[in-house]
């Protein structure tokens, strides 16, 4: 599902992958969600989706320690201002 998130392809992949069985609340192994993809590649049309739509929690920090950051902490980090609005909205 991440390659789909920051590939440009829209948010309609990312529709089609979820409406055909993919879990958009699946965890990588490092513990990353769909949302810290889509918040750390500043794409706000599949963070809305994922977050609106779908539920997805934007608080869950991933397991690396080095790397514990939550969604909302990554957009910031990288200052992708619109995505770090839609998340405060939220």
């Amino acid at each position: 599902m991440s390659l789909v998130i920051n590939s440009g392809l829209g948010t309609k992949a990312l529709e089609l992958l979820i409406e055909n069985g993919a879990d958009a609340h699946a965890r990588t192994f490092f513990g990353d969600t769909a949302a810290h993809y889509a918040a750390l590649g500043g794409t706000l049309d599949n963070l809305r989706y994922l977050v609106v739509e779908r539920n997805v929690s934007m608080s869950k920090a991933d397991r690396r320690k080095e790397y514990d950051q939550a969604a909302e902490e990554l957009c910031r980090k990288y200052d992708f201002s619109e995505v770090c609005s839609m998340i405060e909205k939220k």
